[in-house]
């Protein structure tokens, strides 16, 4: 089972996830071997989408999303679990394919 914010969509699809590395590779001049600089990838952006049987329920995710506070994604079935905050646009759209369940699709950065 998986929730977002609370809530618990019949479907995640599209879920997608980023991680930036965040080392630096500098070029020497007249050297053959690059001067690195090793550091940790940055934490997981990306975008979500999740389907509900109705709007009132995709509507109750999005006005969640939208508080601006930290919140919580957790897949019981994967086994994981993040802390992110909406980084971008939050939609809820209808369903093109059934007409009656609704999509919420938002951007995401994962926090600490």
């Amino acid at each position: 089972m998986t929730t977002i914010a609370g809530r618990t969509p019949v479907l995640v699809d599209g879920f997608t996830g980023t991680r930036t590395s965040r080392t630096v590779v500098h070029t020497l001049l007249n050297s053959g071997d690059p001067a690195i600089s090793i550091r940790p990838a940055g934490l997981r952006t990306g975008t979500l989408s999740a389907l509900f049987e109705t709007q009132a329920q995709a509507q109750a995710l999005a006005d969640a999303l939208a508080t601006g506070a930290v919140q919580r994604y957790t897949d019981s079935d994967a086994g994981g679990s993040f802390r992110f905050v909406p980084s971008g646009r939050i939609e809820v759209r209808l369903d093109d394919s059934t007409r009656a369940a609704w999509w919420v699709t938002f951007d995401y950065s994962e926090v600490a």
